[in-house]
Order: C-alpha cells, then sequence, then structure tokens
C-alpha cells in the first residue's frame, strides 16, 4: 500500500508540473504608420523591401519566463525583468521581423497600481524586443487604468484582452533614410498551451512504471 501511494504521488507530481515558459499567439490590425516624430503620417511604407498599409494584419507571438529575476524598476509599483524571452511576428503578405539572427535583447515591465493622474493608476504589460544593429524595436503594450487588472506588478501567469484599455502592437525601424514607426491594434490574444519539458514526461512514465509492477504485485499475491 505504501508503494502506491508513493506511486500515485509520482504521477501526481509529474501532471501537475507548471511549465516556467509562457506563451501567447496575438493577431493585431495596422491602425497607423508614421515618421519618428509622429508628426507625418503615411497610408503605407516599405519594410524589408515588401509594403506594409494600413488595415494589414500582423500575426506575432511572445513568450516569458516566469521565473526570470527582477532586473529594476520602482518599489512595489513597477518592476522590469531582462532577457525573459522572444518576440516576433509576420504581416499578412509582408516581411517577418523579430527573427534576425542577431541576439535581441528582451525587457519585461509590469505595473500595478501606479500612480499617473487623479483618479487613474496604471496596470500594464509591456514585453519589447530590440537589437541595435540594424535598429529594430518590438513591442507589445497592454495598459489599463483602473489598476484593477493585476493584483501585484510581479509577472502575470494570465493575460486576458478585454481587460486593457490599450492594446498595441509596436514596430520601430531606425536605419537612415528608412526610418518607420508601426502602430497596430491588437484585436486576439490566445495563450498556448505549455507542451511538458521531457523530464515531466520521465517522471510521468516512471511513475506509471511503479504503478504497473504494483498492480501487477498484487495480482500474483
Amino acid at each position: 500500500m505504501f508503494k502506491l501511494v508513493v506511486a500515485a504521488m509520482l504521477v501526481a507530481g509529474a501532471c501537475s508540473a507548471r511549465a516556467e515558459v509562457i506563451t501567447y499567439d496575438f493577431s493585431a490590425s495596422v491602425a497607423q504608420i508614421s515618421n519618428r516624430e509622429g508628426d507625418e503620417s503615411f497610408d503605407e511604407t516599405v519594410i524589408k523591401g515588401m509594403s506594409v498599409g494600413i488595415g494589414n494584419t500582423v500575426h506575432g507571438r511572445f513568450s516569458y519566463d516566469t521565473s526570470a529575476p527582477v532586473w529594476g524598476g520602482e518599489g512595489d509599483y513597477w518592476k522590469v525583468y531582462l532577457n525573459v524571452g522572444a518576440l516576433s511576428a509576420k504581416f499578412d503578405n509582408g516581411p517577418t521581423i523579430g527573427d534576425r539572427p542577431e541576439p535581441y535583447t528582451t525587457l519585461l515591465d509590469t505595473s500595478n497600481n501606479y500612480p499617473v493622474g487623479p483618479g487613474h493608476w496604471l496596470d500594464s504589460f509591456t514585453f519589447s524586443s530590440y537589437t541595435s544593429s540594424p535598429g529594430e524595436y518590438l513591442y507589445v503594450q497592454l495598459v489599463d487604468l483602473t489598476g484593477k487588472t493585476f493584483s501585484n506588478s510581479a509577472i502575470p501567469e494570465q493575460l486576458t484582452l478585454d481587460e486593457f484599455f490599450q492594446r498595441n502592437f509596436y514596430y520601430y525601424m531606425n536605419v537612415g533614410a528608412d526610418e518607420v514607426h508601426v502602430r497596430a491594434e491588437i484585436t486576439s490574444l490566445e495563450r498556448v498551451a505549455a507542451v511538458p519539458e521531457p523530464e515531466t514526461y520521465g517522471m510521468l512514465l516512471g511513475g506509471l512504471s511503479v504503478l504497473a509492477a504494483v498492480a501487477r504485485r498484487r495480482r500474483q499475491v
């Protein structure tokens, strides 16, 4: 009986193991194309030799590690985590961005009840990815001005799009005359089911093997 209990605990532990890397897929619609200062807007631009225009759809994915250590911030209001995951996106019938072989630096900013003005407390989730050569920047930014989305400023394990007032994906490219800024409004956000690590499968199979051995022994008795 003792072995049976231990085996059951092993299987339960393997099945309940929580993945530390969280991944989301998103879609967004291009709402604005402008220059760096934002004082000149365009209906269409060229990125990596391909045309991108207002209304084009962007499909992207970002992932982050919930066990990442705090890198900076301000008290309990705001925390910053460095190199926590990856972010990439592709414009429909257009270029893929965030997939260069050069290493990207990623930052995750989270804030909870950050005072930003009378009657407004900021809850926000900002995932950014950038490389300096050439300058390419990608952002997913979700903002709630009620301060009710998050219970603290730790890395969130669950994001619900409808809870945010602002829901944007940004792409900036600053390479001389090719400078362009694109803002797209995020229309869907879906968490990707976690794939268990090989170690988790090993624990599960081990637990099942023990259970099978115990069952055989009980039949023989």
